[in-house]
């Protein structure tokens, strides 16, 4: 059995490559600390040594804390198909509190004979909320980026009392300082002319989604091609913004995020390979 890979996330191959392994593309988290951007945790490895036959392996995914308390226990059954074999999953850590876990993996036959097993260390950190102010704080009632249409409206039909109890409770759970500083890091960054850059389509994404772990800017590289930029996310999303006119005005024109919006008609400007790829 192979070292334990933890990662931030496993998906089928799609555009660029990070880790390739096989059909899948493997994001390694070397750190093995988990904030709370994070809501899942995946793991990789490989199985050696294997006699293919009809019979099948148990494996167990227990993670305990540092006093050895069961904190979940997750078993999968694997078809005996070949004499090595790739294997993953992925962990809800949402509900983790703060602290160091330990991850065992433990492989058995059917007859729950041992064969072997590993173990990985991993933390949870969260943030400590502070406590803000409702009065006078910068971009305190902008909280249009992470509401749904129907609860922002429902939001500005509400009295001035009823505002201010809302947005205390908004700030309580989200992290209104890394919020804020996603706000003026956008208006650095994005400002166009008189649209101050959290309104642009780019510093929007920002400021919701988070800063980039990747940004490959690209320039034309075909008559019809324009400008630009692909922005990945370890999480696996993903936006592509084009530079339809020239005017440094990015407009984002694919994205495989549920709940944004694409425009295919605008994949013309973006060169073939990436067409085909985004459309499948």
């Amino acid at each position: 059995m192979s070292d334990i890979l933890i990662a931030q996330n496993i998906v089928y191959d799609t555009i660029d490559t990070y880790l390739r392994k096989g059909a899948l593309r493997v994001v390694p988290h070397p750190s093995h600390v988990f904030n709370e951007r994070y809501s899942k945790l995946y793991v990789y490895y490989e199985l050696y040594g294997i006699t293919p036959d009809s019979g099948r392996l148990e494996v167990r995914y227990i993670v305990t804390d540092t006093a050895g308390v069961m904190i979940s226990q997750i078993t999968r059954f694997i078809d005996k198909q070949f004499e090595s074999q790739a294997m993953n999953i992925g962990f809800d850590i949402q509900d983790f509190e703060t602290g160091t876990y330990v991850l065992t993996v433990e492989v058995k036959s059917e007859n729950n004979t041992f064969i072997t097993q590993k173990q990985a260390l991993f933390e949870i950190r969260r943030a400590v909320r502070k406590e803000v102010s409702y009065k006078n704080m910068p971009y305190y009632d902008q909280i249009e980026y992470f509401l749904s249409p129907k609860e922002y409206r429902m939001f500005q039909n509400l009295s001035e009392e009823g505002k201010k109890h809302y947005l205390d409770k908004f700030w309580r759970e989200n992290d209104y300082f890394g919020i804020v500083q996603r706000f003026e890091e956008a208006d650095m960054k994005y400002s166009q002319g008189a649209v101050t850059g959290h309104k642009t389509e780019r510093g929007r994404i920002y400021v919701k989604y988070g800063k980039p772990d990747e940004i490959t800017a690209y320039t034309i590289q075909y008559e019809e091609s324009r400008p630009y930029e692909h922005w990945q996310y370890y999480n696996g999303d993903e936006f592509i913004f084009v530079d339809i006119h020239g005017t440094n005005e990015y407009v984002l024109v694919w994205t495989n995020v549920s709940d944004e919006v694409s425009q295919p008609t605008l994949y013309k400007y973006l060169p073939q390979d990436i067409q085909e790829a985004i459309r499948y």
